[in-house]
């Protein structure tokens, strides 16, 4: 049991990583006007976010003293449906907004949170 946490763990400390690198990119890709790039790499980054969460989840059920909070959750939870409600309108100045003001900041605070809780935990 807990070699498969271990595992999870692991798992979410590298998805962790790469939806920062993916977002950052994205703002980079929007300040150049590269919209339809941009949308496609937000669905990979809410992809990943939604297999981080469902990773997590269990985690924070079986707890190793971690809240869903201190995750950040609901928070990019709904920085995630403000951006999408932005972009089907078309309005990428206001997902700019939402990712450097909200998600991307937001999405940086449960990474240090994943390692903070999990590096104890597995090996680098």
């Amino acid at each position: 049991m807990m070699e498969k946490q271990f595992e999870v763990m692991n798992h979410t400390l590298l998805i962790s990583e790469t939806l920062v690198d993916s977002l950052v990119h994205v703002q980079w890709q929007l300040n150049q006007q590269k919209y339809q790039d941009a949308v496609f790499l937000i669905e990979d980054a809410l992809k990943g976010f939604a297999s981080l969460e469902r990773a997590l989840l269990p985690l924070i059920s079986n707890s190793l003293e971690i809240k869903e909070t201190d995750m950040k959750l609901p928070q990019i939870r709904k920085s995630i449906d403000y951006l999408v409600a932005s972009l089907e309108k078309s309005q990428f100045g206001k997902v700019q907004e939402v990712l450097h003001f909200s998600l991307l900041p937001q999405v940086k605070a449960m990474k240090t949170a994943c390692e903070k809780y999990f590096h104890p935990y597995v090996l680098s």
